[in-house]
């Protein structure tokens, strides 16, 4: 997922690193994001596709710090809406996006297809 997202939307994958000692630098925090056209719509969407925090480093602002950027580089691409979601159980990230301005809730349905078994993919 990392590396798929980096490829296909690197301007919109930011990475939040701390200096650990003189000279090593540690990953504390990252965001990956992109955006959607649909077919017939005037709106182009950003998606908030995964953000994630160092336990040492929350509550100290840098996931806002992330979105904030986020969202700095989405408006540089006229989006007009931001989407995330997360899993209904996740509560702090339901409650860090709330605080963030994110409501409507909508139930989704996710279905999965796996068309190809695995040796036919090798």
């Amino acid at each position: 997922v990392v590396m798929h997202n980096y490829i296909n939307d690197p301007e919109f994958c930011i990475v939040a690193t701390a200096k650990i000692g003189k000279e090593v630098e540690k990953v504390v925090g990252f965001a990956f994001g992109t955006t959607i056209e649909k077919p017939k719509s005037s709106w182009k969407y950003g998606y908030l596709i995964w953000t994630g925090c160092d336990p040492d480093y929350q509550g100290l602002g840098l996931a806002s710090q992330l979105y904030h950027t986020m969202v700095e580089l989405f408006a540089i691409e006229k989006v007009r809406m931001l989407m995330i979601d997360t899993q209904v159980n996740n509560e702090a990230a339901i409650k860090f996006f709330r605080k963030l301005g994110f409501g409507h809730d909508e139930k989704h349905v996710y279905l999965c297809n796996k068309p190809m078994k695995e040796e036919d993919m090798l």
